[in-house]
């Protein structure tokens, strides 16, 4: 044998036992407890639906969040939340796939985030009864995807999808923050109040007018864009107490009829509190989109009357 060969074999032979090290400290990435597809947690996931779930909590180590679903619809933490937050996780609940074993020692659950003191926990409870426990830890090697596990289970698994990223989002982001949302179609006039002013904007036939002249055609508009779905930037903090009304939005239809009103007051930063009769809710606005929906005189009238 040459002295080339011998070293070609040796080099070889490093690589495996490599390899072979590699695999004892994760636990082996495939074997021993079955493919990702056929995996006790892909099984969890399957076992999962919307239409069968009573409830969810995302236990994360800020703060923990629940999901109930009343009657068709879901609340978290006991506020309406936004249909597109609530499918966005279902979509990810849906969609996650078991894609293969990470590790089987539990001396590695730390370092991937999976340990219970660690992990972002997920209950589902069924309608049945029943309830499945999901530990989320650290993002995984590409992306999206994330660590897992089953409390109990040494074996934690990569899970492909966003589902780490949707279980994680802040409570603001889960709940709805429609301020107002009015078919404009039945608006036949809109009052705006700025401090002590009162500006009456009028539907005409083939405009809208203020005190009998046409408005600025983009400023009428964006207070009808406005009104057709109003969406807060946030909420305010519970300890927010808002000011004097500054601005009043009241949408009237065809007999006089108020369709809705929103009260709008400065805060000390930049931005406006909103809130509206009848609703204990403080919401938070820019002071850009406040301006659209209670524009000033100078800005309804048309670039040529100013």
């Amino acid at each position: 044998m040459s002295e080339r060969t011998l070293k070609g074999l040796v080099i070889v032979a490093l690589v495996l036992v490599a390899a072979w090290g590699a695999s004892a400290i994760l636990g082996g990435r495939s074997g021993g407890g079955g493919g990702g597809s056929d995996s006790p947690l892909q099984r969890a996931f399957s076992g999962i639906r919307e239409d069968g779930t009573a409830s969810v909590e995302l236990r994360r180590a800020s703060d923990t969040l629940r999901l109930t679903r009343e009657g068709g619809r879901w609340t978290v933490n006991g506020h309406d939340t936004d249909s597109s937050a609530v499918g966005r996780f279902w979509s990810a609940v849906d969609s996650a796939r078991v894609t293969e074993l990470a590790a089987r020692n539990p001396s590695h659950h730390e370092a991937l985030g999976v340990d219970e003191s660690d992990a972002l926990a997920l209950v589902f409870r069924r309608e049945d009864g029943d309830s499945v426990r999901v530990l989320l830890g650290k993002a995984g090697p590409y992306y999206p995807s994330q660590y897992a596990r089953l409390p109990g289970e040494d074996a934690v698994w990569l899970v492909g999808g966003p589902l780490r990223r949707e279980a994680s989002r802040p409570l603001s982001d889960w709940r709805d923050r429609t301020v107002v949302r009015v078919d404009t179609s039945a608006v036949r006039a809109v009052s705006i109040v700025r401090h002590d002013t009162t500006l009456l904007v009028q539907r005409g036939d083939s405009a809208w007018t203020l005190d009998g002249r046409p408005v600025a055609a983009a400023a009428a508009r964006g207070i009808l864009a406005q009104l057709a779905d109003l969406q807060a930037s946030g909420f305010a903090p519970d300890s927010a107490r808002p000011g004097g009304s500054t601005r009043v939005v009241a949408a009237l239809g065809a007999g006089g009829d108020t369709l809705a009103v929103v009260r709008f007051s400065e805060r000390a930063e930049q931005g406006y509190y909103a809130s509206v009769p009848g609703r204990d809710l403080l919401f938070q606005l820019p002071a850009y989109r406040v301006d659209r929906v209670a524009p000033s005189r100078e800005t309804l009238q048309p670039p040529d009357s100013r």
